[in-house]
This record gives C-alpha cells, sequence and structure tokens, in this order.
C-alpha cells in the first residue's frame, strides 16, 4: 500500500474543512449592522411622520414608510429579502384599498400592525434557527459569570469618562463613546448571544435620533439609557438561570 503525499493528504484536509462547513448555515443578517439599521429607520420614519400632512394619498404615505424598512432590511444586510418583499406587497395593497375606499383609516393602522408583526416574526424565526445550531455545537455558558464584576466595574468607569447626556449635538459622540465601553464589557465576559447587546445598542441608537429630532430631552436620555442597561442585565441573569437548569436537568454523563 502506498503512502498518501502532503498534496493528498491536504486534499482531504480541505475537503473535510468544505464538507463540515456546508453543514454550519451563515447567520441570516449582520447582527452587529443593527443598531445602525434601527437608527437609519428612525431618521426616515421621522421625516416620514414629519412631512405627513404633505401626502395626498395612503399609498404615498406607505411608500415613505416601506422605505425606511427597506433601509434597515439593507443596512442590517438581511440574506433573504423575500419576507420583505411579501410584507411590502401586501402593505401596498392595503394602501390600494384604502385609496380606493375599501379600507377605512380607522382598520388601516391595525391591518398593517399584523402585517408588520409578521413580517418581524419571519426574520426572528431565521436568526432563532440559526443561534439554535450555534448553541447546539457550543453548549458552554452565555458567559463568564466570574469576569462579570470586574467587567462591569471597568465600563462602568468607562461609561462616566465619557461624559453626561448634555445635548443632542454631543449625543453621538457619546453614544460611539458609551456603546464602545459596553461592547468592550460583553467581549470581557465572552458573551455569547451579541443580538442581545446589539439589541439593547439598537434602542439606545434610536433614543439618540429622537433627541436629535427633538422627540426627547437629554435628561430622558439618560434615564432610558440607565433603564436600558438594567433591562440588558437582567438578561443576563436570565439567560445564565436558563442555561444552569437545562444543565441541572440533563442526565450525568457516563
Amino acid at each position: 500500500m502506498r503512502a498518501t503525499t502532503k498534496i493528498e493528504r491536504l486534499g482531504a484536509a480541505l475537503l473535510a474543512v468544505l464538507l463540515f462547513g456546508a453543514f454550519d448555515p451563515p447567520p441570516p443578517y449582520d447582527v452587529a449592522a443593527l443598531p445602525k439599521a434601527w437608527a437609519v429607520r428612525q431618521k426616515m420614519i421621522d421625516a416620514c411622520q414629519a412631512k405627513a400632512a404633505n401626502f395626498k394619498t395612503t399609498t404615498e404615505q406607505m411608500e415613505c414608510l416601506l422605505a425606511a424598512h427597506q433601509a434597515y432590511a439593507v443596512t442590517e444586510k438581511l440574506k433573504d429579502m423575500a419576507p420583505y418583499r411579501d410584507y411590502a406587497a401586501a402593505v401596498r395593497h392595503l394602501a390600494a384599498e384604502a385609496d380606493a375606499g375599501k379600507l377605512s383609516q380607522y382598520d388601516l393602522p391595525g391591518r398593517l400592525r399584523v402585517l408588520r408583526t409578521d413580517y418581524e416574526n419571519k426574520v426572528q424565526k431565521l436568526w432563532d434557527a440559526y443561534y439554535r445550531h450555534q448553541t447546539e455545537s457550543n453548549p458552554g455558558p452565555p458567559f463568564d459569570r466570574t469576569a462579570r464584576a470586574g467587567a462591569a466595574a471597568s465600563r462602568d468607569k468607562a461609561v462616566a469618562a465619557c461624559g453626561a447626556w448634555a445635548d443632542a449635538k454631543s449625543f453621538p459622540a457619546k453614544v460611539t463613546c458609551t456603546l464602545a465601553a459596553e461592547k468592550r464589557f460583553v467581549d470581557a465576559i465572552h458573551f455569547q448571544n451579541m443580538a442581545q447587546f446589539y439589541g439593547y445598542a439598537s434602542f439606545l441608537m434610536v433614543d439618540e435620533v429622537e433627541a436629535e429630532d427633538g422627540k426627547r430631552t437629554p435628561a430622558q436620555v439618560a434615564v432610558l439609557h440607565q433603564s436600558l442597561w438594567q433591562d440588558f442585565q437582567k438578561t443576563l441573569d436570565q439567560d445564565y438561570g436558563d442555561w444552569a437548569k437545562s444543565r441541572a436537568s440533563q442526565p450525568p454523563s457516563k
């Protein structure tokens, strides 16, 4: 029997990587892009609301809002745009019915909410399936609990150094500084479900946009930031508790 050459062994190794990699699905969107996507969408929605009185038809209004939602999908780099296309087609159908007098303005908001919820649920299911696959292949804890106290102290010090929520003009720099400090926190504790962190960051970005558009005061944003961070900490506790329970319920390994 002849010995395999280095080239053959390398080829076999490469084939194994390709085969196993084929079963590792890519994420349905870029989770790190969520905060920017939320900010882009909110800015466009605020612009639609500002010129609402100028829309002559429901279709014009819906097209403005759809552009905002499409910008969100593009910014988050949603790989499968079919859910958005289905959502947009359904919204346009409702708008046409409203313009034709077949759907009242009283019933329209509720119908739109149903469509929006259905669209968001479809995208969420894509992420849930991806994340479930990731956790099954990496069944460890959601984060390093022993590193949390030190990381939290460093985060608090860094956020304080970012300065106060003084005025809307300083908000972009303040948010950038704050989120950088909080990203270092989740990195330090080796947090696994980064969708939760970027979800938190997205809400903070929306608050920044609304402050810039005059919808929130600096004091309100300061309170909201504290509330959002506390909620995120509760999520960490819940995740760890759920993981510990699932681990305790598993039969002991032989």
